[in-house]
């Protein structure tokens, strides 16, 4: 996932409740994404410190923010009108092909990054061949704690009979 975090950062959405733990900057919590690199804010943070959160930007009802001097900034000072802090926590949701869940699927991952690949009869996926390798040494786990635990009780035994 570290590779490809430009690829799946914008499908790890911060969904906003009260804005305390949610980085202004960083975090995927607008539709801009991250909003150091919508605006290109790597070196100028327009006196928004670098740790900001959501929520130490907001006061009561209204954004403390300085006047927009770009498109971008404008774009997201309009779009804040439209954000309402609540009382309730921050937290992340995973939104892969406009559906969103709680929890991360490799698999929905893997085929919205790389599409749908069908198998053609006769071949098998790399997660085939993964699959039959852990199914064959749990196999052979399974028969060594059966001959282990039948060694076991052969040991026992020859520890009860008198010589």
């Amino acid at each position: 996932m570290i590779k490809t975090r430009r690829q799946i950062h914008p499908l790890l959405r911060r969904r906003l409740g009260n804005g305390e733990t949610t980085s202004f900057w960083v975090d995927n919590w607008s539709p801009f994404g991250n909003l150091q690199e919508y605006l290109g804010a790597s070196t100028s943070r327009f006196g928004i410190p670098s740790t900001a959160t959501v929520a130490l930007l907001y006061d009561q009802d209204h954004w403390l923010l300085p006047p927009a001097r770009s498109e971008n900034q404008l774009a997201i000072q309009v779009h804040l009108t439209t954000v309402t802090l609540i009382d309730e926590q921050d937290h992340y949701e995973w939104e892969v092909a406009r559906k969103t869940s709680s929890r991360y699927s490799s698999g929905a991952v893997y085929t919205h990054l790389k599409g749908h690949v069908p198998l053609r009869y006769g071949q098998h996926s790399q997660l085939d061949l993964d699959t039959n390798r852990i199914s064959e040494f749990l196999k052979v786990k399974r028969a060594f704690a059966y001959v282990h635990a039948g060694a076991v009780r052969v040991l026992e035994g020859m520890a009860c009979v008198p010589p």
